[in-house]
């Protein structure tokens, strides 16, 4: 750690180091290129969200060939586990297919037609809206009125 940024030294490429509270979650940090574990991460989902942070995209700029330009992180000394296992799901049953079809042309009087409209207006009264109340004006409600 204490050649990180001199000239001809190991980690003369480095412009910056930062805490690994800088990486992990609510940060976008999408300049980071080297990620350097020197103490051991409280739990995996740690180590992901940091590595994560190494892992974004510095440039969407577009090449001649119209696709990303390759973008890596250096990641060292972070015990990341690639050794599980996969867990392989059993083969289902394919579902039952339902097919909907148009009952015609018993049905086609009830076909829905959207209108193509090119603008909208709002056309407000230009009297008020009043309203009186008096004792008159209590309703109760009840089940049955439902």
């Amino acid at each position: 750690m204490n050649t990180v940024g001199k000239e001809g030294r190991l980690g003369e490429s480095i412009r910056c180091v930062v805490s690994v509270s800088m990486l992990t979650e609510g940060w976008d940090a999408n300049t980071v290129t080297h990620v350097l574990g020197v103490r051991a991460f409280g739990t995996q989902l740690l180590c992901e969200q940091v590595i994560g942070r190494a892992l974004r995209r510095q440039s969407y700029d577009l090449n001649e060939d119209g696709l990303f330009n390759v973008e890596y992180a250096d990641v060292l000394g972070i015990p990341f586990d690639f050794t599980a296992k996969p867990v392989v799901a059993p083969p289902q049953p394919p579902r039952e297919t339902i097919q909907v079809k148009a009952v015609r042309p018993d049905r086609d009087h009830l076909k829905i037609r959207f209108p193509r409209v090119a603008g909208y207006r709002v056309d407000l009264p230009e009297e008020r809206l009043t309203a009186e109340f008096n004792e008159d004006s209590t309703m109760e409600l009840t089940p049955d009125l439902a």
